[in-house]
């Protein structure tokens, strides 16, 4: 003879709710950060466009007028920007 516990319906349908709620919980966080990851990679191509524009403006003159010193000068100096070195002067020893 097999014995089985039965688990009342009130519990069932307790265990059942937090087990929708947990689902619930999980899948809203991961939207979350799928959203928050896809705004963030939009904002980081939007800032190297406007970067790499300011750029363009920058040594759009040293370009036309064949001033590779200057050219030279702007974009070493986006480059420390870039590379976090603002600042610091690299010289060749």
């Amino acid at each position: 003879m097999v014995t089985s516990t039965r688990i009342p319906l009130a519990k069932l349908l307790q265990r059942g709710h937090w087990r929708v709620a947990m689902v619930a919980v999980v899948l809203l966080g991961l939207m979350s950060s799928v959203g928050s990851l896809l705004v963030l990679r939009t904002e980081v191509e939007r800032s190297l466009e406007l970067v790499a524009r300011a750029a363009a403006y920058s040594t759009e003159a040293a370009v036309v007028f064949r001033d590779s010193e200057a050219a030279q000068e702007l974009l070493a100096g986006l480059y420390a920007v870039s590379c976090g070195t603002r600042g610091i002067q690299l010289t060749a020893a």
